[in-house]
């Protein structure tokens, strides 16, 4: 007589996927639940390689500890099956086995067991903090953010205000009086004070200047639970130009004058958020944090940071389109988008502002001329015509 183990069916789950529907967006788990199967087989082209590693654990992300990935693909000069593994090895961090890796000229077949678990604890979708820094100066629009969160209708949630804040006991609502280095604007420390209060695995982090639109709840369930760091569309109020939602820094930490918006199907190594929301797991702040020796009058708060501590270990930022905010107000402007080499010689938008950025570039290279440049730059962002620099 056969053992109740013995009768488990397997579960298998065949997915063909064209290498186009790759990028950014892609999303191979959302009617799913995380680590069910016990089988995935992919039948796939040429990868392209700047998402490889969004593919895998995608697909990794659907196999249950103990089970199997079986990926066909097309291998080509820049999807090699040394590509494949460097991507796998990023994201996977160890927590795989490489079975099998058979390599051919027209197709390539490689066999995975997964062997722990890809995110710890990925939390429930109707449970969240909602984290709220502030200086003390905007309590009307706080009032505002905080209605926009009830109107949510999200069925567990919590409210975390972090700065100077009148006293305010109501249900959901937390209150951290924290004044200490306010001159200096240190709001690094606020948010780690926030993660480290929440409740819930679920956190959504912003500066006090984001309203919640009516549909980033639903959009964060169609996007689904599966996630360790996450963007969501942030438009500001005035303009209805996007408001730093999705962003490269354009080279390393330090880099200058390069920073661009990305098209919300890219992804780039040196991606991040402006800094005023940042939707993450609370497993991954414990292993990241915020850096607190970095300020806001120093422009050094913005997230760029903890998303790149998160990436080197393997815990890549993405980006819900489903799900939207308004900014009352946004002060960098409109940013040009990342360049392209489809658009020949010379980028195609907002040339006004990239020949500004090119000429602060050329200055910042001649610490005199710097100096000199950083004198007239503090009137000249005072003007109209640096007004209209930032939207042109």
């Amino acid at each position: 007589m056969a053992s109740p183990k013995s009768k488990r069916r397997t579960r298998r789950l065949l997915l063909r996927v064209r290498p186009n529907e790759i990028n950014n967006l892609y999303r191979a788990n959302t009617s799913k639940k995380s680590e069910t199967f016990d089988e995935v087989i992919v039948q796939t082209g040429i990868v392209p390689k700047k998402f490889f590693h969004i593919a895998l654990f995608e697909w990794l992300l659907l196999v249950k500890p103990k089970g199997k990935l079986i990926m066909v693909y097309v291998p080509d000069s820049n999807t090699s099956s040394d590509e494949l593994e460097k991507s796998l090895w990023w994201i996977g961090r160890g927590k795989y086995e490489i079975l099998d890796h058979v390599v051919g000229k027209l197709h390539s077949k490689i066999i995975l067991k997964k062997t722990h678990a890809m995110i710890a604890n990925l939390g429930k979708m109707d449970e969240w903090t909602f984290g709220i820094v502030t200086n003390g100066e905007r309590d009307d629009w706080i009032d505002q953010i905080i209605r926009s969160i009830r109107a949510l209708k999200i069925p567990k949630y919590e409210i975390i205000i972090c700065g100077k804040y009148r006293k305010r006991e109501e249900k959901n609502i937390k209150i951290i009086d924290f004044i200490e280095r306010a001159d200096k604007g240190w709001i690094t420390r606020k948010k780690n004070l926030i993660a480290d209060k929440a409740a819930y695995e679920n956190m959504c982090i912003i500066h006090d200047r984001l309203v919640f639109d009516r549909n980033w709840y639903r959009g964060m369930r169609k996007y689904g639970n599966s996630f360790e760091l996450l963007g969501c569309i942030q438009i500001e109020k005035n303009t209805r130009e996007n408001a730093g939602d999705w962003l490269t820094l354009g080279g390393p930490m330090g880099t200058r004058w390069k920073i661009s918006r990305l098209t919300y199907s890219d992804w780039d190594f040196y991606g991040y958020l402006s800094g005023q929301l940042m939707i993450i797991k609370k497993s991954i702040w414990e292993k990241t944090l915020w850096d607190e020796t970095r300020y806001w009058d120093g422009v050094d708060d913005a997230d760029w940071d903890i998303i790149f501590r998160a990436r080197d270990l393997g815990h890549i930022i993405r980006f819900n389109p489903f799900s939207s905010v308004t900014a009352l107000t946004w002060r960098h402007g409109k940013l040009p988008l990342k360049y392209d080499v489809s658009e020949g010689i010379f980028p195609k938008d907002m040339v006004m502002r990239r020949l500004l950025r090119t000429g602060a570039r050329i200055m910042n290279a001649f610490p005199l001329v710097s100096d000199i440049a950083a004198a007239f730059a503090s009137k000249f962002i005072k003007t109209r015509i640096y007004k209209h620099f930032l939207y042109h």
